[in-house]
């Protein structure tokens, strides 16, 4: 796990991922984190 992954989204879906994990506990704002991968259309999973 990582600390801070909102940083990493965009340079992985600049890699062409095709979903991207995010732990709640990892996060300060969940939804803003949400938002964020919703808005590059990517398929996010959750734990």
């Amino acid at each position: 796990m990582i600390v801070d992954p909102d940083r990493y989204i965009e340079d992985y879906v600049k890699m062409g991922v095709n979903g991207i994990t995010v732990h709640y506990e990892a996060v300060t704002h969940l939804h803003r984190t949400i938002t964020k991968i919703k808005d590059m259309v990517v398929t996010q999973v959750f734990h």
